[in-house]
């Protein structure tokens, strides 16, 4: 549900009601994007498609550790100083994530029914809004997922895990028939 100021509100369960940003993935040609990429490197697609759903994973995890620190640069300090403004909200807020798949992200502690927020915090809140989905877009995009790949050389780990296990598969299977062999 949306108050009259255009601030989304989370219910979940039987709790209260607090303000929060849809933060479900929609679009997933990002993950696509990234596979076809990684394959047009010369990467086995078996390879490319762990690589991504390990880039998806660390990212999920980045933002929801980052959501809290953004939520108090946006939402309580000052831009320009880093302090805690005046006009901000309290800096006991805390990030939760709710819903089955975890697609909200509720920020409890915030203080005030939204309705009676002043200017100032509306504005605050709405930028903290339009941030968190622009992170939801980039790190669900390719750019996004192949950056991680890329930085943490995480294609040829699993390319060199590969081969390894190949080889001990070859190797099995020698030690196995000289064992028939020698029965």
């Amino acid at each position: 549900m949306r108050t009259e100021h255009g601030v989304t509100m989370h219910r979940e369960s039987y709790g209260g009601v607090m303000p929060a940003v849809n933060v479900k993935i929609h679009d997933f040609s990002g993950y696509d994007e990234a596979r076809a990429a990684l394959e047009a490197r010369g990467v086995d697609p078996e390879v490319a498609e762990k690589a991504v759903e390990w880039a998806d994973e660390a990212n999920r995890e980045t933002f929801w550790e980052q959501a809290q620190d953004d939520a108090e640069f946006y939402l309580c300090k000052r831009r320009m100083t880093g302090r805690y403004s005046r006009f901000g909200f309290s800096p006991s807020l805390r990030i939760e994530q709710q819903g089955r798949s975890g697609g909200w992200l509720v920020v409890a502690g915030i203080g005030d029914d939204p309705t009676e927020w002043n200017r100032a915090q509306r504005v605050r809140w709405h930028r903290f809004e339009r941030a968190m989905r622009e992170n939801v877009r980039y790190f669900t995009s390719a750019e996004g997922l192949l950056e991680i790949i890329d930085a943490n050389d995480w294609c040829e780990g699993i390319a060199r895990q590969n081969e390894i296990d190949r080889k001990v598969a070859e190797y099995r299977k020698q030690l196995e028939a000289e064992a028939r062999n020698a029965a």
